[in-house]
């Protein structure tokens, strides 16, 4: 499958494409068959030249996983690596510690050797980077909103965000440790419980195939989550 994934993305960007990444469960082999994407992160050294985005539908029903590509211009990263004015939200910190710990290269430069180490990713400012997901997902735009979204996206939002919590301290591991490792290391942080239906709703797939009244009851989930979430960077932080 990948290298038929490499093929659709270099024909698409030719010599525009720098590196091409698989982020998320595939690039850490935390999956889940039928329900986990395959999300890849592709820099570009013109964007101007490139498609926003690829159509995998073929490869997606071909595969039964769906397919998904963000386009990121190759000055986003240097930017944000050298912390400049320049940098824009759409690569920030996280993400290169998402690179550097997480991410799979799959073609091209290996951009990841050159971001800066662990230790000193960790001495940026990351909590604004965390309270800046709360407000993106609670903006009222219902383009930007988490609860105008499915409910797989409430689920997989509780799980990210844990994993970000976890992340910026330089930890990571597999999904279903998440709720010990924030245990151990954000001991105040008590949206565990929310997390812990998350994934036990990930697991089994229900979340899928939730009837009304389960839906009501799982968006109180995401609220309660929401909650603590806001309340922890509003206090103790990282």
């Amino acid at each position: 499958m990948e290298d038929e994934i490499i093929g659709s993305v270099r024909s698409a960007f030719s010599d525009a494409l720098v590196s091409l990444f698989v982020v998320g469960s595939y690039a850490t082999y935390d999956i889940v068959d039928g329900y986990s994407d395959y999300d890849l992160l592709a820099f570009v050294a013109d964007p101007t030249r490139t498609p926003k985005n690829i159509n995998f539908e073929k490869l997606s029903a071909k595969y039964s996983v769906a397919l998904k590509c963000t386009v990121r211009p190759i000055a986003d990263l240097q930017n944000r690596i050298l912390g400049n004015d320049r940098a824009t939200r759409f690569i920030g910190n996280l993400d290169l510690l998402d690179l550097k710990l997480r991410a799979r290269l799959l073609y091209g430069k290996n951009i990841a050797d050159d971001i800066p180490e662990v230790h000193e990713l960790l001495k940026r400012d990351l909590r604004s980077e965390l309270r800046a997901e709360y407000a993106h997902a609670t903006d009222p735009d219902p383009v930007k909103n988490i609860f105008v979204r499915e409910p797989q996206d409430w689920c997989n939002y509780i799980i990210n965000m844990s994993g970000a919590i976890l992340l910026s301290g330089g930890v990571t591991g597999n999904k279903n440790l998440f709720p010990e490792l924030l245990q151990s290391y954000h001991p105040d942080f008590k949206g565990i419980s929310s997390l812990e239906e998350a994934l036990a709703l990930r697991s089994s797939k229900n979340i899928l195939h939730l009837d009304r009244q389960q839906r009501m009851d799982f968006k109180v989930t995401l609220e309660s989550f929401l909650k603590e979430y806001r309340k922890y960077f509003s206090t103790k932080g990282t």
